[in-house]
């Protein structure tokens, strides 16, 4: 691995299903992951909606 590189996990297998022939493109993701993400807005005192976004947004920016 080179320096600077991020090791990524692969998601497990049917976690998330992407449609990217769609406009607009949907990313879809099992409903108990989708719960864990809603733990962690409420902890966070925020949204799923946003921390997607803003996961998203970060990596855009990193490249």
């Amino acid at each position: 691995m080179r320096e600077g590189k991020i090791q990524l996990e692969e998601p497990p297998e049917g976690l998330i299903e992407i449609h990217e022939n769609e406009d607009p493109v949907r990313v879809k993701i099992e409903t108990k992951f989708y719960r864990q993400l809603e733990e962690a807005a409420r902890r966070l005192e925020t949204t799923p909606d946003k921390l997607i976004y803003n996961a998203i947004l970060l990596i855009i920016k990193a490249n």
